[in-house]
């Protein structure tokens, strides 16, 4: 016992269910649910199931575009997989890359994507690529968690 140390655990190792990579708007389940997301498929590991999903269970984005798009001075921390640097569809501010430990928050370890995918779907810059953000006029910041191996573990992500 280390009189310094308040409290110690097993730096266990997490996983994210799936790597998206639709780029369409409407299968954003999240912003219009009509019980279109395909299920996802434990024995493959794919999305080839049947639809599911409970219509009108979602976040009525439509409803809150009447009212704003979000501001540009609303940062919103993206901790994941980190987030594609060049990504036209996203207005970055430095981030940080907890699982290297190092200044370069890019999404570019061995299974990239769903930090990309997660910022995109929360601020994706609207009337440009095909889709829309739910704050799309907000600010994504990249907090990198995994490392280039792709691997996340609890010391990076607390």
């Amino acid at each position: 016992m280390l009189p310094a140390v308040e409290s110690a655990t097993v730096d266990w190792r997490a996983f994210p269910a799936a790597v998206p990579s639709d780029p369409l708007h409407a299968d954003h389940w999240g912003h219009n649910n009509t019980a279109q997301m395909v299920s996802y498929n434990w024995s493959t590991h794919t999305h080839d199931g049947p639809t599911v999903g409970t219509v009108g269970f979602d976040a009525n984005a439509q409803t809150a575009w009447d009212v704003t798009y979000g501001d540009v001075g609303v940062i919103i921390a993206i901790i994941d997989s980190g987030v594609d640097a060049g990504h036209p569809d996203l207005r970055q501010v430095t981030g940080y890359d907890f699982g290297d430990n190092d200044s370069n928050p890019d999404d570019d370890s061995s299974q990239p994507g769903h930090g990309t995918a997660c910022a995109g779907v929360a601020a994706a810059m609207r009337n440009n690529l095909g889709t829309a953000g739910i704050a799309a006029d907000c600010s994504i910041m990249p907090l990198k968690v995994a490392n280039s191996a792709g691997s996340m573990y609890f010391s990076a992500i607390v």
